[in-house]
């Protein structure tokens, strides 16, 4: 069996955390760069930028994506 690499997206700095959210979109926090991006039918968009550095994503309770900041132990919540 071979397998084949396809990439879907350049320019990122350390994605991390990903999380699938209602719609199909993935969500997840670019470390590097300190933003919150997400991805749907091959297009990535910034979402936020945070202070420090986001590692990380869950969905809280209440649904919205959540992520931790390494600066200061911050707590970011993301609505729409």
């Amino acid at each position: 069996m071979k397998h084949s690499k396809e990439i879907h997206v350049t320019g990122l700095g350390f994605p991390e955390g990903p999380v699938a959210l209602p719609d199909g979109t993935i969500a997840f926090v670019d470390l590097l760069h300190a933003k919150v991006r997400t991805f749907k039918d091959g297009a990535v968009r910034e979402l936020a930028t945070l202070p420090g550095a986001p590692n990380g994503m869950r969905l809280g309770t209440d649904g919205a994506p959540t992520s931790a900041t390494m600066a200061g132990l911050r707590r970011n919540r993301m609505r729409s």
